[in-house]
């Protein structure tokens, strides 16, 4: 505490000027205001991250973008020093995880994972039902990943093969199903352009997520799906599911001895499972900066490559313009592709 004193005498100060001590305190209190002021306009903003980040993931728990996601959270908590926080939002391809990533505050605090469905085939699927504009809503921040899936059976089937598969499909038209993880999803996609390029007719079972697809193969209520690696690979050595082929142009490290479908007598198909990170629009441009940044160093670390290698998954990181660009692209060779093979909702 401050305390000021003045000794005077009534007769030594001016007709209508206060006490000494009384003016003393007001020049006083004035220059703290000014210093309170000058003080709070020259504090730097709050750095980011303040407090926990929410990672909307729009797809079921232990699928594989749940399992991606998760590396991603566990190793941003400890590079940012705030928990970030799995969300999971399924449902609707990918739209109603992404929408509510969208209506959130642009301030970084909500950030969601993005992949080929939901950046580029729903452009196309879900045409006339618009949640969101992808371009206009939403800012992308950095490529993660990419992968394989694999074209599964179930083990009830005499099928070895590709061809095999083929064969049997042709031998009994409309009365084999396939799962996939939800209308427009990968699994959905790749079983509809292998369809067109083989000429089979395979009804399609969607469901709400992948695991559930896999339950019924498993149990033989399905006869077939088109997953990604990272969930089956332990089923596929157990030899709880037959895998056939990989859908890449080469074949997995995970699983070398794994054709792919196009040297399995499907020439030409292709089709790649690729991932990122996104952000609302209107989101700070160093925010996304910081975001970016901090993946890029993550997808660095041996150990975070490790753990992808695992999954079967190969790292990418980038610019966000660099993201941009390649949504770009897979949405010029996908809008034809789209069309070609009649996606619809049910």
């Amino acid at each position: 505490m401050i305390i000021l004193q003045s000794v005077h005498t009534p007769s030594s100060r001016a007709p209508g000027k206060p006490p000494v001590s009384l003016r003393a305190l007001l020049v006083f209190g004035a220059s703290l205001v000014l210093y309170a002021a000058s003080s709070m306009a020259a504090a730097p903003d709050t750095p980011y991250p303040d407090r926990p980040i929410r990672l909307i993931v729009p797809s079921a728990a232990a699928g594989s973008p749940d399992t991606i996601m998760r590396i991603i959270a566990n190793q941003l908590t400890k590079q940012l020093k705030q928990q970030v926080v799995v969300d999971n939002r399924p449902g609707a391809s990918y739209t109603i995880g992404t929408a509510l990533m969208v209506k959130a505050p642009a301030d970084g605090y909500t950030i969601a994972y993005a992949n080929l469905t939901s950046l580029v085939i729903n452009r196309f699927y879900l045409e006339g039902q618009p949640l969101y504009d992808i371009d206009r809503d939403l800012v992308p921040v950095v490529q993660t990943h990419y992968q394989p899936n694999v074209l599964l059976v179930s083990p009830s089937l005499p099928i070895k093969s590709v061809t095999a598969l083929i064969a049997y499909a042709k031998a009994h038209p409309g009365r084999m199903f396939y799962g996939s993880a939800g209308n427009g999803t990968s699994s959905h996609v790749a079983v509809e352009l292998f369809k067109t390029m083989t000429g089979t007719q395979i009804e399609h079972v969607p469901y709400k997520g992948s695991p559930q697809a896999i339950n019924d193969l498993m149990a033989g209520q399905i006869q077939l799906t088109l997953n990604n690696l990272v969930t089956v690979a332990p089923l596929i050595k157990s030899k709880k599911i037959q895998a056939l082929g990989v859908t890449s142009p080469k074949r997995s490290r995970l699983f070398p001895e794994l054709p792919t479908i196009a040297e399995s007598g499907v020439p030409g198909y292709d089709f790649t499972v690729w991932g990122g990170l996104i952000v609302p629009a209107a989101t700070p441009k160093s925010v996304v900066a910081r975001l970016n940044s901090e993946v890029n160093k993550m997808l660095e670390l041996p150990a975070v490559q490790d753990q992808f290698d695992a999954l079967g998954n190969t790292l990418v990181g980038g610019t966000p313009a660099e993201f941009s660009s390649y949504i770009a692209r897979e949405a010029r060779k996908w809008g034809p592709l789209s069309r070609n093979i009649k996606l619809k909702s049910d």
